[in-house]
Parts: structure tokens; sequence; C-alpha cells
């Protein structure tokens, strides 16, 4: 039996008013259910994870933070005396191509493939200015050294840089400036999935990120799931996760991080 949080709640409520064996049966459905991603990703034993919170004076050695060639770009930084930790990431304020209106953060090594199961990259994040702006979240087959948006919107379909990537990306040159769910498999570009969710500005949004062994993306606003597309990725392609912010017209837009957290199965 597997039980949503919902109607995890209602029958604990019952539960509590019956015997101690009909609370038993509902938290095993429910720790079987919806919490075992959770339980699974603080398993060292289970998990490869990753979680930055920014609290230090600089960035962790792990990340590969490039600023595009554009005017005022900023690779990932940390802001000092932040509460809980928070970095910023700068795109361009003049207007060019990807890889010089696109600041990118990525891993420093390709560590992750779909086909190793359960991969996750969740951001807890704010954007200065939603109506020039450009912002993914994923995984990506290139390090940031080579600037690009691996996913992008070109009107109403998906466009790519990278050759194999995959997640959620929002971009005013959509037809529809809303989160969307999408990939890139060997040069082959998905639909796109679209939410009906628009970011504010300056205003925290949670985006979850989760590919399976099969190379199926799904895509979580706020923790609220948009959808799944199958097909996404190429499995056996290394991978890394990755951030990227974008400026669409000559006005920066800058990425502020409270976190960044990944894993897989190991």
């Amino acid at each position: 039996m597997t039980l949503n949080q919902t109607s995890a709640r209602q029958a604990v409520q019952f539960a509590r008013r019956g015997s101690k064996k009909d609370l038993g049966e509902v938290l095993s459905a429910f720790v079987e259910g919806d919490l075992r991603p959770e339980l699974d990703m603080v398993d060292i034993r289970a998990r490869s994870t990753f979680f930055e919170d920014f609290l230090a004076a600089s960035v962790d050695a792990r990340f590969s933070s490039t600023a595009g060639s554009g005017t005022a770009t900023a690779v990932l930084t940390t802001v000092a005396g932040a509460v809980n930790g928070t970095a910023t990431l700068k795109s361009a304020s003049d207007d060019g191509a990807n890889s010089a209106n696109n600041s990118m953060v990525t891993f420093d090594q390709l560590n992750y493939k779909a086909s190793q199961g359960g991969l996750m990259a969740e951001i807890y994040c704010a954007i200065s200015d939603v109506s020039e702006a450009y912002f993914f979240v994923g995984f990506t087959d290139t390090i940031s050294t080579t600037v690009e948006g691996p996913i992008f919107m070109n009107a109403a379909v998906i466009d790519s840089d990278a050759t194999n990537a995959c997640g959620v990306v929002y971009d005013i040159d959509a037809t529809t400036d809303v989160f969307t769910v999408g990939g890139v498999k060997a040069d082959a570009d998905t639909d796109p999935l679209l939410s009906s969710v628009t970011p504010a500005d300056n205003t925290y949004f949670r985006v979850r990120v989760e590919v399976d062994a099969d190379g199926a993306v799904t895509g979580y606003i706020n923790g609220a799931k948009i959808g799944t597309v199958a097909n996404a990725v190429t499995t056996s392609t290394a991978l890394t996760p990755c951030f990227v912010i974008g400026n669409r017209s000559a006005n920066q837009v800058v990425l502020t991080v409270d976190y960044f957290a990944v894993s897989q199965n190991r």
C-alpha cells in the first residue's frame, strides 16, 4: 500500500482513534511510498550525495563556475554574512549569444549517468528580473568551461546547445513563459512539457529534477510535480549537475542561490 501525503494524514488521524496496529500499517505504507526517495537520499550507503548551503567564504572547490564572455557577467560568488548562506551568479548586461549572455555552474567532473539510477538535482533560488531571464537546472554533458544553454526555448519548441542534457528550463524566449521540463538525447530535442507556473522577481522558488535509469526526466516546482518526459537523455552518457542564468536583452539578470543539492544511486 502506498499513500500520498494527504491520504496519509487522513489515515493517521483515523488510526490514532484506533489500534497501534492500524497506526503501524499506516506509517509503514507512508515510508514505503512518498518518503522513500527522501530516506534514500540521506542514506550514505545507498546514495551518493552533495549539498551546498554556501556558508563558507568561497564556493566549494568541486564547482566549476564560468561566466560568459559578455559584459559584467560574474561567476558563482558567496554573499558575505548572508543568513543561512547564499551565492550569486550573474548574466551579461549586454545581449549576445548564449556563450556570452550565460553564466554557468557545473561540477568539475562528469560523475553522473542516468543508467546509475536515482539522479536528483534540487535548487532553491531567486531571479532578479524574470522578464529578461533564461534559467536552467538539471544535468548536462559539458563542464562549465564551455558556456552554453544546455536546453532552452525557441518559441514553442525546445532547442539545445548540449548533445545530452535534461532538466527544467524557464526562458522568456518561449511562446509561453513558464517552467518547462525537457531534454536533448543524442542531439534530438524532446517536446516541451509546460507547467502553469511563472516565477516572480526576487521571489525564492524550489526546482527539483529527477532522472531515472531509463533516461526519463521529471520536474517539480515548490514540491508540485510538473510531469515526466520520457527518453530525455542518453542513459550511458556521462553528465554533470548544472544550473545556468542568462539574459535575453541588454539587461543583467542575477540568480541568488540559497542551496543546491544533488544525488544518485551508488
